[in-house]
């Protein structure tokens, strides 16, 4: 029987990954979220409206993580 505690060992672990529950994220997607959560409570908490929070939480999010995406890709 496999149990979860095996899928753990089998997971190769890179300097540019972060473990999360047993899954290796790459960082420029964990900076995107935390970002993007932040900007979303900020503009929550100031504005009031979910609508402009989401919408600018989302934007911020994915220009994080293009932005830092595409700058920590290797070059060919």
């Amino acid at each position: 029987m496999t149990t979860a505690e095996e899928f753990g060992d089998q997971t190769p672990s890179s300097p540019g990954t972060v473990s999360i529950a047993g899954i290796p994220w790459p960082i420029h997607k964990v900076a995107a979220l935390l970002a993007g959560i932040l900007v979303f409570v900020v503009m929550a908490v100031t504005t009031g409206t979910t609508a402009a929070a989401v919408l600018t939480g989302a934007g911020a999010a994915a220009a994080v993580w293009f932005i830092v995406g595409l700058r920590g890709s290797p070059k060919p």
